[in-house]
Parts: structure tokens; C-alpha cells; sequence
């Protein structure tokens, strides 16, 4: 082989850095010239910060004095591949979240890897129709439980005089985060009555683990990165955050309390609660609310519903400590209104004091200081010339939007007086957008206003808070300096850690993976695995395969590279554990790369998974015996092709070869075939029908268990893996693929009914969607593939056996004679035969035609009776070979012998592991088929023919080439008519 370049390893290593690197910092600049800025250093890959740079307490204050002395409107933050623009200008945002909406209200999309612990349904982690009725049906589900009329503010007062009643009992020295605990309680309880119609006594401690759960979650930076990363990388040294993992601790620990709860109340629950109305719902359109959509429903109102709004509370409390003037003016105001009553929302409007003091607490304490992750799905251009490109995540700095000098009067301190006007008016300033904006504003807004009022008034209307000593906690302060992101290392000391971290993290991985599957033979390299080119690979493999496992009593063997994992049974009963007792998660085909679809075949029959497996493969068998299989309609189309076959074969010299034989063979399956799908067949020796035969023995003969199949070109063309003859293979079956789409189109849409074309055609009209042009195709080539080469190839099997053991001829002639006594042969004459129904049986054993099955994928892990665990995306293939060949089942296994199937008063032996054509769903659509086929030829060649070796020499019964189908070796033999 050639070398990949003229360099030395060095040079060649350096080329390469410099073009990445300059393709990389061209790319970079052309990406973010019309972007906000990109504040701080930015490092490759890892970008400005990947832990975000305001990350810390007081971190808002200090994004705030950044912007505003910049004069800027908003920032970028970058890292290994994720954009995220922080708006802080209120014009900004609601140019991108209102007058951009169709194009901004999805949420950011979630690694494969991450979707576990993820919310990526419900209300507010969802995107698209699906997040749109969620929505919907829950604005629909708050109206009707009484939000906006006195049934829910009923609720609220209760939960009001219980909160004030609990808080009672304290002692008069208190802390703010116990206040904050109480106020969650009292929240919470009225998100629980609205979801499940029950609440929760204070202090009760599965309650309180429920709290801290909720706590955890929203205490973890949401403009974070790191939230958007699988495990794996958020464990690194310069990543990791105990906080993230609380965070998604927290959001496992929620999601099973959820189900417990919904599990608890069965399909029989109280109308009158959100579960109630979602369950009604779910019986209508069971797929758009499925369980996993009810839970995050329900745990979308109970995080939004409780933190926030208990935080609130809790800085309300902060402000009147710091400013009792305020606390007095409240209370004198409460009690002035009131007069010793219970507060009702409606009082809100003689309240301006109370009413500025909740909006005042929502804009200077920024409960939530920013929105969530909003996904750009197609470029914005703004007003302001900045370009945001597709997937770039926006957020919105609600707390600077709520800052800003030029909207309100004192924007860094906290002031009634930013709300409320000189004659007890409120103000209403556009900046205040607590709740968000756009589409995605909070749901639960009306909610979260009744709640602050009633809570806020019945605790001033029974208490009096005061600082011990003059004590006072100031929003702004913070002792806390910045962290850097890069930890104390040396650029080189980094990249060792983090190539230390990463090997240590494959290794355990890899030992994690591989410690229940079967054995992994030869040597395992890193990612190539073991043998990126199967061990099995060459001539005889499957010998070698079965020496081994013979040799270890081993029931599987494990191949793996580049991520893929192939298992290969060799064993019945576990093949039948895996194939027939878990077909449901062992019968779907590989998933293919991108790159491979324009040349694999990944509809039809064959290649197909799912629903459409299903039903193309139902069709094919419904179109076999409309078209007489079973009947005497096929078989005599195959009695007259034995005819035309015969006469072909007596054109032939007496010195013939076992490759012309085959190609002969080939022609009369393949004209079966063909007039079941088309309607016509070919003359012998038909020089386009040769190429197509040509191009189906290059596709099966080419090893299929290759892992090179399941990449994409750019990988496979790389120098330790390239393969000529496997690309050739591939252009052979792209030529099959035109070839019958060639016939296709020549027959048109005026086809005869009595073809598999014919057939399709029909059920096309009727199913437009299941049975497209690709899948009509797909499926005749299918059945082109599957019903040529491995018949044809059993075919010349026979011969070759035949002119290794003349004995067995002899014997399997002198029965022909007896029975036919010139005659042509029938289907029903096999019964009468055992000798050649033996012949044709040892034959399909011990050929091994199809060593092996097609590739099974695992969609669900598979845990086996002999503690093996087949993880999901695992291919799994049975060793028919091996599985023919075994010494338990088999009297001569080893051996070519009829008596493997024939006892001595010639009744046929049936075996469990006779499985030439598979097992399970799988097993092959045209077996009938092809038996008939293999008796009715084979007959009529034994009743014309008989072949003897050269000088007594021909091939060993073992001599093969290996692929889909096994082939024997070519020689020459004479064939001399009879």
C-alpha cells in the first residue's frame, strides 16, 4: 500500500495542526463578527469562561457595571460549541423574544446522553406544537380550578391563616432561610392542592427533602453551560460544580416523588385537580400526553410555582428588615384597609403601598435574575445589525433589564417610589418583566401575584420583623471573589490531567461494558477494538470460529471497533434466546450512518425495522401465495424452468466448471424470481442479466459482518481500512439498485396484477406513505438478492458434495430412477425421496450457504439466562455454521454424511439446529420457495446428469470463499448426460 504522504510523522503531524488550526480561527472570526461581544479572554475550544464568568454571588451586579460602562446591550459567552447571548437592553429582548418569537421560543436542544435526568417535555422544558398544547391545556386546567375567580384565592387564604398560625409558633428570633423554608411550604401546598388535591403539614419530612430537591435545582446557574453536558465531561477537574450535581440530583429525586404520587392515585383521581383534568385529557390524545408528559407537567408547576414565589416572599421579609420606614408604612396601611379582616385579592387596588412594596421586591431582590435557555431555530437579524445564527441559545438578563437608568427613578436602590407616584398611583414601566416576556412568560404569573399578595398582607397584618442590633444584609455585598476558571496548572499539566481523566474514564468504561458480554478475542486497541478487520474474516473463517469456541466452550464471541459492537452466538439455544424469546428487542436492523444511506438498502424486507418491517413483510407473504406458492400455480413456473435449465446445461462441454455450473443455477433462480416480480424472465447467457448477477454474487460475497459496512466513506477511504473490493462491492449494489428501478419505470404504472410488482402497485394506492417508490424497489431487490445467489450457491453445493462422495450419488440416482421412472419431478415426490430430501438437507447443514445471520441491533438491554447482558445498540448475529455443526445435535457433525439426517429405516431425522434460514422473525420470507426450488432442480438434474471428478480430483468437501453466501472454490469436473 501506498504511504498516505511523503513526510516524515512530525511534519506531517504539524501540517495538520495548522491547517485546523487556521480553518479553525477563520471559521471563529467569520462566526462572531455581527455577535454582541464576547467579554473576558477566550481560550480555544473551551471559549470566554466555560464556567460563566457572573457565576458568583453579586456576579449580576457585576455584569450590570460591565454593560453599563460599555454602553452595551448585550454579551456572548462560548464553549465547546454552545452560544449563549445574554440580552440586558428591554428593546433588545423583545425584538428577539415577542417580534422574533416563531423564531425563538424553542429551548435548548439535550445531549443523547443527558436526556435521563433532562425535562425535556412538559411546559417549560418542551418546544414546538408539543410545548404549545402543554401550555395551552394548562392555562385551560388553571381557569377552570378557579385562577381569577374565588375558588383557588379560597385556597390561598386558608393556606394564608395556616402559614400565619405556623409562624406563630416560632420563636420571635428567626433566620431568613427558615422563613424561606416556611414560605416554600405554604406555596408548594397550593401548587399540591391544584395538582393532587392534598397538602402538606409544616414540617413534614419527606416534604422538607422535597423542598431541598427543588432548592438544589434552581440554585444551580441556569445560564450555565455545563447544565446542557453529559456526566462524563461535567466530572472533569476544571468543570466540575458540586452544585450541578446537586441540581441533578434533585431533578432525579423529583421526578420519582412525581411518579410515586400519580402511581399513588391511580386513574380514579379527583376531577378537580390538574392531574384530574390531564388524565381526562390523556384518554383524547393519548400521545400528546403520555405519563412522562404528565409528570413534567406536574413537576413544571411545582418548581415554578414554589421556589420563585417563596423566594420573593423572603426578600420582601430582607427589605422590611432593612427598611423599617417602609415596614411601617405597610402596616399602617394593611390595617387601615383591613381593620382586623381577612385580606381578599381585590384590596390590592386600595393597597398602593403593599402593591409598590410586591413589584419593588420582584424588581430589586431578581428572584430570577434570567430567563431560561431560549434555542434560536433560524437566523435573527436584529435592529441593532446583530446577527443570531441558527441554535445559538439566548437568554434575558432580567435583573439588568430591571435595572436600567433610564426607565427607572432609583434603579440600585430599593424604592417604593420607582412604582409609586407622588399621589399613590402605580406606575407600570415596560422594563418590568419579572415573569419574563413573550411566549414563554410564566404560566403561573396570575398564580404567583395572589399568592405574594394574600401571603405578604397576613404576615404584616400579624407580624412585625427588626434586625438584632442593627444587623443588616445588603442585596449588593458580597465577600466573595470571582473564580478563575482556569485552575493554577501550566498549559501542559491541563491537557495531561484531562487526557489522564479521559483514558481513566474510557478504561472504566470500557472493563464497565465489556465485564457481561461474551469474550472478546485477539488484542483490544483503543477504539479500533479487537481486529478493526474481523479475525474471521478469511477463507475458512468460520472453521477457525468454530475451533475456538469448541476449544474455550464458548456459546459467543464479541467483536468491537470504532464504537461498534458486533456479537456473534454460536450457540442454538442461546440464538433462540435472543432471536425468539426477546424478538422484541433483538429484530430491528442497524441504524446506518448518514454517509451509508445513499448506498444501503434500509427499507424492503431485509434491511428494514419497526412497523414498516412489519408490514412490508406481511405484504411479501401475502403477494408469495397470491402468486400459487403452496399451489400448483409456482410450481409449475419452476417445472419449466427445471426444463429450460436442463436444456441450457446439455449445451455444455462434459468438461465444465463449478463457477459456470453456479452462474447456470444462478440464471434459473433468479428467472423464478424475476417472474414473480416482473412478469418475464432471460435467456440463459443474456449478457445485461449476466452483469446483474455478476453485481448480487460481488454484494453477498463480500463478508457482511465487516464493521466497515456501518461507515461512512470519508473513514472507510482511510489507509488502515480501506477495501478495494469492499467499495467495488458497494458500486456493484448501487448498479443492482438502478437496475431494478430501470425495470421498474419500464413497466409503468399498467402493471400485471399477477406480479409482486402488480401487488405493490395496489397496495400503493391504498398506503402512499408505507409503500413509496424506494420501498417498492427495496422490496423486488430483496427478494432478487435473497432468492438468487444463496439457492444458486446451495445448488452447486450439491454437485460439489456429489462429486466428492460418487457413493452418495449412486445411491441418491438409483431413487430418482425408482420413483420418477421418467417422469418430471413434483413437490410431492420429496416424501417418497428421503435419500435426496437427506441430500439436500446435509447439504444446507453442512455448506453452512448462509454462515450467518443478517445483523440483529438491540433496542433494549438483553440480559440472557447464562448472565450474559447485550447492552441496547449492540448487533447481534447468529453462526449458523457453528450452530449446524454442533457435536451435541449432530451424529457427524464434521462431516459430509447423510446419516446426520437419514436413520437406517430412512425416516428423516428433524433437528432443532437445522436452521439454514435463520430463526426467529427473521427467519427468511422465501424458504418455501426455495426449497421447492432446490427439489425440483436438483431432481431434474440427478434424473439428466451425472458429474464425476477429473482423475479422480476435485476440492476438498471444506474449501470455500466466505461471505453472505459461503461459495465453493472453482475447479473443473466432468458432467456427462445421461
Amino acid at each position: 500500500m501506498l504511504p498516505l504522504l511523503n513526510y516524515d510523522g512530525i511534519t506531517l503531524v504539524i501540517a495538520i495542526f495548522i491547517i485546523l488550526i487556521t480553518w479553525y480561527l477563520y471559521k471563529w472570526h467569520k462566526f462572531k463578527q455581527n455577535l454582541p461581544r464576547f467579554p473576558g479572554r477566550i481560550w480555544p475550544l473551551l471559549g470566554n469562561n466555560f464556567m460563566n464568568i457572573y457565576e458568583k454571588a453579586g456576579g449580576e451586579m457585576k455584569m450590570l457595571e460591565d454593560q453599563r460602562r460599555l454602553n452595551s446591550d448585550a454579551f456572548c459567552l462560548y464553549s465547546i460549541g454552545f452560544t449563549i447571548t445574554v440580552i440586558t437592553d428591554y428593546k433588545l429582548l423583545y425584538e428577539v423574544f415577542v417580534t422574533n418569537q416563531q423564531k425563538s421560543s424553542h429551548r435548548a436542544k439535550v445531549p443523547k446522553i443527558a436526556e435521563k435526568i433532562a425535562v425535556t417535555n412538559g411546559i417549560t422544558g418542551a418546544s414546538g406544537r408539543l410545548w404549545q398544547l402543554h401550555r395551552k391545556e394548562c392555562l385551560i386546567a388553571l381557569r377552570k380550578l378557579g385562577l381569577g375567580v374565588t375558588t383557588l384565592e379560597n385556597k390561598t387564604m386558608l393556606e394564608a391563616d395556616a402559614l400565619s398560625k405556623h409562624l406563630s409558633t416560632l420563636e420571635s428570633k428567626t433566620s431568613i432561610d427558615s422563613m424561606k423554608n416556611i414560605f416554600a411550604t405554604a406555596t408548594t401546598n397550593i401548587v399540591f392542592q391544584l395538582c393532587f388535591g392534598k397538602r402538606f403539614v409544616y414540617g413534614d419530612e419527606n416534604y422538607l427533602k422535597l423542598l431541598e430537591a427543588i432548592e438544589a435545582i434552581l440554585a444551580f446557574t441556569k445560564i450555565d453551560l455545563r447544565i446542557l453536558l453529559p456526566k462524563c465531561i461535567r466530572n472533569l477537574p476544571i468543570i466540575y460544580d458540586r452544585k450541578g450535581d446537586k441540581a441533578v440530583t434533585g431533578v432525579n429525586f423529583l421526578k420519582e416523588f412525581l411518579y410515586r404520587e400519580i402511581e399513588v392515585q391511580g386513574n380514579d383521581v379527583d376531577e378537580e385537580t390538574v392531574l384530574g383534568i390531564l388524565r381526562n385529557k390523556q384518554k383524547i390524545l393519548p400521545d400528546e400526553f403520555s405519563e412522562k408528559d404528565i409528570m413534567a407537567i406536574c413537576l413544571d408547576f411545582l418548581i415554578a410555582g414554589t421556589d420563585t414565589t417563596s423566594v420573593s416572599l423572603t426578600w420582601m421579609i430582607h427589605f422590611l428588615n432593612n427598611h423599617p420606614d417602609v415596614q411601617e408604612k405597610a402596616k399602617r396601611e394593611v390595617k387601615e384597609v383591613l381593620n382586623g379582616r381577612k385580606p381578599e385579592y381585590a384590596d390590592i387596588n386600595q393597597m398602593p403601598i403593599m402593591h409598590a412594596l410586591i413589584l419593588e421586591s420582584l424588581r430589586f431582590g431578581s428572584p430570577v435574575a434570567t430567563t431560561l435557555f431560549h434555542r434560536i431555530v433560524d437566523d435573527i437579524v436584529t435592529s441593532r445589525e446583530y446577527i443570531l445564527p441558527k441554535d445559538t441559545l439566548v437568554v434575558g438578563s432580567l435583573f439588568a433589564v430591571m435595572r436600567d437608568r433610564n426607565v427607572f427613578k432609583y434603579p440600585d436602590s430599593f424604592d417604593l417610589r420607582n412604582f409609586l407616584m407622588d399621589d399613590n398611583q402605580i406606575l407600570k414601566p415596560d422594563n418590568f418583566i419579572a415573569f419574563s416576556m413573550g411566549p414563554r412568560i410564566c404560566p403561573g404569573e396570575k398564580l404567583a401575584k395572589l399568592q405574594l399578595f394574600l401571603f405578604a398582607t397576613t404576615f404584616i397584618q400579624n407580624f412585625t420583623v427588626s434586625a438584632i442590633e442593627a444587623f443588616q444584609i445588603y442585596l449588593n455585598s458580597s465577600t466573595d471573589k470571582m473564580s478563575s476558571l482556569i485552575l493554577d496548572f501550566t498549559n501542559v499539566s491541563l491537557i495531561v490531567t484531562i487526557l489522564s481523566v479521559l483514558l481513566t474514564w474510557y478504561l472504566y468504561s470500557w472493563y464497565k461494558f465489556k465485564r457481561n458480554m461474551p469474550r472478546f478475542p485477539g488484542i483490544i486497541l483503543p477504539v479500533v477494538g479487537n481486529k478493526f478487520r474481523d479475525p474471521y474474516e478469511k477463507a475458512g473463517g468460520e472453521m477457525k470460529l468454530l475451533e475456538d469456541q469448541r476449544r474455550l466452550k464458548s456459546d459467543a464471541v464479541c467483536l468491537y471497533g470504532l464504537g461498534l459492537t458486533v456479537t456473534i452466538i454460536t450457540d442454538y439455544k442461546l440464538l433462540h434466546e435472543v432471536f425468539v424469546i426477546n424478538q422484541q428487542k433483538s429484530s430491528h436492523r442497524p441504524t446506518f450512518s448518514k454517509l451509508v444511506d445513499e448506498v444501503a438498502v434500509t427499507n424492503g424486507v431485509i434491511m428494514a425495522s419497526g412497523r414498516l418491517w412489519q408490514l412490508h413483510r406481511k405484504e411479501s407473504l401475502i403477494a408469495l401465495r397470491k402468486l400459487g406458492l403452496g399451489v400448483t400455480t409456482l410450481e409449475n413456473k419452476t417445472i419449466l424452468e427445471a426444463d429450460a435449465l436442463v436444456d441450457h446445461l446439455s449445451k455444455l462441454g462434459p468438461k465444465v466448471s463449478i463457477d459456470s455450473i453456479k452462474n447456470a443455477f444462478a440464471t434459473a433462480t433468479s428467472n423464478i424470481v424475476y417472474q414473480l416480480c416482473f412478469g418475464k424472465r432471460f435467456v440463459y447467457g443474456d449478457k445485461d442479466y449476466v452483469k446483474l448477477l455478476e453485481a448480487i454474487e460481488t454484494v453477498l460475497g463480500f463478508a457482511k459482518f465487516d464493521i466497515r459496512f456501518f461507515l461512512p466513506k470519508w473513514i472507510r477511504l482511510l489507509p488502515f481500512v480501506y477495501s478495494a473490493e469492499y467499495e467495488y462491492a458497494l458500486g456493484r449494489l448501487v448498479y443492482a439498485k438502478k437496475f431494478i428501478v430501470k425495470e421498474i419505470e419500464l413497466q409503468g404504472t399498467n402493471v400485471d396484477d399477477e406480479t409482486i410488482l402488480g401487488i405493490l402497485r395496489k397496495k400503493q394506492k391504498a398506503m402512499p406513505n408505507d409503500f413509496t417508490e424506494e420501498d417498492i424497489m427495496a422490496t423486488c431487490l430483496d427478494f432478487l438478492l435473497a432468492g438468487t445467489d444463496t439457492t444458486s450457491v446451495s445448488l452447486t453445493w450439491v454437485i460439489h458434495f456429489m462429486n466428492n462422495y460418487p457413493d452418495v450419488q449412486k445411491r441418491v440416482k438409483r431413487e430418482v430412477k425408482e420413483v420418477l421412472n421418467g417422469k418430471k419431478p413434483e413437490s410431492s415426490d420429496i416424501n417418497r425421496m428421503p435419500i435426496l430430501n437427506a441430500l439436500i438437507l446435509e447439504t444446507l447443514r453442512y455448506a453452512g450457504t448462509v454462515a450467518m445471520s443478517l445483523y440483529h441491533r438491540i433496542v433494549e438491554d438483553i440480559t440472557t439466562s447464562r448472565g450474559y447482558i447485550l447492552p441496547k445498540g449492540t448487533h447481534v448475529t447468529g453462526s449458523l455454521f457453528a450452530i449446524m455443526r454442533d457435536r451435541n445435535a449432530f451424529k457427524y457433525p464434521d462431516t459430509f454424511d447423510l446419516r446426520n439426517f437419514l436413520t437406517d429405516d430412512l425416516e428423516i431425522i428433524k433437528h432443532d439446529n437445522f436452521i439454514p434460514f435463520s430463526t426467529g422473525p427473521r427467519i427468511c420470507a422465501g424458504e418455501k420457495l426455495a426449497k421447492l426450488e432446490l427439489f425440483i432442480f436438483i431432481a431434474s438434474f440427478i434424473q439428466n446428469f451425472t458429474v464425476s471428478a477429473i482423475d479422480g480430483k476435485c476440492r476438498g468437501p471444506n474449501d470455500a470463499d466466505l461471505g453472505i453466501a459461503r461459495n465453493p472454490l472453482n475447479y473443473e469436473f466432468l458432467m456427462t448426460k445421461d
